[in-house]
């Protein structure tokens, strides 16, 4: 499973793909200053990296997409 993560806080929007195990994804948090669903989402998860890839790109706003998938 992959899960795509969003973040808008510090201004750009980011989308980052985290593979199931990702301790990120486990802990529900994004960078160090943690989740706040004011500024962030985690989208349903995802079968394939190529469904999480495309899931991203779909956002509009969305300027930067990075993947941390193992």
């Amino acid at each position: 499973m992959f899960y795509v993560y969003e973040n808008w806080q510090a201004g750009l929007r980011k989308a980052v793909i985290h593979d199931g195990s990702c301790g990120h994804l486990q802990r529900r948090k994004g960078r160090a200053g943690g989740y706040d669903p004011r500024h962030a989402d985690w989208h349903v998860p995802y079968d394939g990296l190529e469904a999480a890839r495309q899931a991203s790109k779909r956002s509009a706003d969305v300027i930067e997409q990075k993947n941390v998938a193992a």
